[in-house]
């Protein structure tokens, strides 16, 4: 969805996002965004030996 987001408007997801809703929304956005993918890097991680 970000990608076809990101064809039609012409830019990225977070910039879409800074510059509609402003710099903390932004930061807040990228910062989640983060925090989500190094979990479910970590909580991928021991699911195959079980």
């Amino acid at each position: 969805m970000v990608v076809h987001l990101g064809a039609v408007a012409g830019v990225g997801h977070a910039r879409l996002i800074f510059d509609r809703f402003g710099k903390f929304w932004g930061a807040f956005s990228v910062g989640d965004l983060f925090i989500v993918n190094a979990l479910t890097i970590v909580t991928g991680i021991p699911a195959p030996r079980y």
